[in-house]
């Protein structure tokens, strides 16, 4: 079962890495750990250009379809880090997001930017 530590570790990685969405994002869902026989919720890290998953938690490096194979991730949310940032500053701490948050606070920084002049991707 899931502490909340994957949360800050995750979340320190991505930042760590830096980038933008087409390189770095955050991800939640809920992983299923075969050994343990169970499903919990769960935070990661996803290189796209690599195809890769990095799960800073349990120190693991491995290519995104194995990962996924391994760990049967359900209710799966990716995210920039910088709306993940703003999400856990505007909630008071790193949590479980709802997909629900995650596209609001994308629509609030596009907006931002599209009212600063820049594009968002």
């Amino acid at each position: 079962m899931s502490d909340g530590k994957c949360l800050r570790h995750a979340m320190d990685l991505a930042q760590s890495l830096g980038g933008n969405k087409d390189s770095v994002l955050y991800v939640q869902g809920t992983v299923s750990n075969p050994s343990l026989g169970r499903s919990f919720k769960h935070a990661w890290v996803e290189l796209p250009k690599e195809n890769m998953v990095l799960d800073p938690t349990v120190d693991l490096k491995m290519p995104k379809p194995k990962y996924y194979k391994t760990f049967s991730p359900k209710n799966v949310i990716r995210m920039d880090v910088d709306v993940a940032a703003l999400l856990a500053w505007k909630k008071g701490g790193l949590e479980f997001f709802t997909k629900t948050d995650v596209t609001n606070m994308e629509k609030h920084l596009k907006e931002m930017d599209e009212r600063m002049g820049k594009k968002r991707k």
